[in-house]
C-alpha cells in the first residue's frame, strides 16, 4: 500500500527512550503521500533556511572530524 511508505514518529519519546521508540513498531505510524507532502510544503521555508546555513556556515563538527 502506498501510504505505508512514510512513517511519523512519536515525538514525545526523548533522549535514550527516543532512540528504542524508533526501533519500535508502535511508535511509527503510517501517513498518507498527502499528508506527508502537507507537511513537506509547510515546512520548505524552514528546511531551506537551515540548508543554507550549513551551505554557508557547515555543521558543528566540521573542525572535530577526523575524515
Amino acid at each position: 500500500m502506498e501510504a505505508e511508505k512514510f512513517i511519523r514518529i512519536d515525538s514525545s519519546a526523548s533522549g535514550g527512550q527516543r532512540r528504542d521508540a524508533c526501533r519500535s513498531s508502535s511508535a511509527a505510524h503510517p501517513v498518507s503521500k498527502e499528508a506527508a507532502e502537507l507537511w513537506l510544503a509547510q515546512s520548505r521555508k524552514a528546511i531551506d533556511a537551515y540548508n543554507a546555513d550549513i551551505e554557508a556556515n557547515g555543521v558543528w563538527s566540521d573542525g572535530v572530524r577526523c575524515w
